[in-house]
């Protein structure tokens, strides 16, 4: 398989899980991965398992998240049409509608309708590749999105289809180069194949975006917010009985692996 970021195919173990690309660093998960049935991956219960723990139970801690990053993004760009991808339960665009003409697109068909009818917007339920607009929009945001798709390069392209020229690309994930991520190797809490597929740091991430013709304004370690229910439920990996007794507090972290990055369309490809 080409690496996305270099088109190369040079490839050497990182780990159990993993392949590191010899050329740019880029990093993915090892082939057999990308032969799972995406279709179970994303099921209708994807948002009530594994990483996520219970995602309405964390709406609280993701709304603070969302709020913070929302204020940084105004800050490029007050106004206009918004696009936010891979919008889940749409706790992001519930905000971002009170400054900008928001619309979503969401994997999970069912949760989409959802989205679509408690906020009362345009919500596209199924494949972001296929997804089409007659519009072009003055931000996509993509949090949490690209370490799950298939072509990261095709996932970029798609978003330059769709943005105004100058228009503003915000992508948050994990970075494979963090200290922590280095640190902990295998165990690093963002190493989670089938879901998660590709690993950037914030090198390969800039070598990727410049290739569709984005030029990178800013990255940042941004810290997030947790509820101590998913804290505890992240330290001891299972759904414990005794979890949904915990008060549902909120707490502040940054464990400086996370990069969110704001980049400019230059032009179209």
């Amino acid at each position: 398989m080409q690496c996305p970021v270099c088109l190369k195919n040079t490839w050497k173990n990182r780990g159990t899980q993993l392949i590191e690309c010899a050329s740019c660093k880029f990093v993915r998960a090892k082939d057999d991965y990308f032969l799972a049935n995406f279709d179970e991956v994303y099921s209708d219960k994807y948002y009530q398992r594994g990483d996520y723990f219970n995602y309405e139970e964390e709406e609280k801690a993701l709304k603070k998240n969302f709020t913070d990053r929302l204020h940084k993004i105004s800050a490029y760009v007050a106004s206009g049409n918004l696009l936010d991808v891979g919008c889940g339960y749409g706790y992001f665009l519930e905000l971002a509608r009170t400054r900008y003409k928001a619309a979503g697109v969401e994997r999970n068909h069912q949760t989409a309708e959802k989205v679509a009818k408690r906020l009362d917007l345009e919500i596209f339920g199924g494949d972001f590749l296929e997804y089409t607009s007659p519009k072009k929009f003055d931000i996509i945001t993509a949090f949490d999105v690209i370490e799950h798709v298939l072509n990261p390069k095709e996932f970029v392209a798609k978003c330059n289809t769709l943005t105004q020229t100058n228009g503003l690309l915000i992508i948050e994930t994990g970075d494979i180069e963090s200290v922590l991520a280095r640190v902990q190797r295998d165990k690093w809490r963002l190493i989670n194949p089938p879901e998660h597929l590709n690993y950037f740091s914030r090198k390969t991430l800039a070598a990727l975006l410049a290739s569709t013709s984005y030029e990178v304004l800013f990255v940042q370690r941004v810290p997030f917010w947790r509820t101590l229910r998913q804290i505890v439920f992240r330290s001891i990996k299972r759904d414990a009985g005794f979890i949904s007794k915990l008060p549902n507090l909120l707490i502040p972290l940054n464990t400086y692996d996370l990069i969110f990055v704001g980049a400019k369309k230059c032009k179209s490809v």
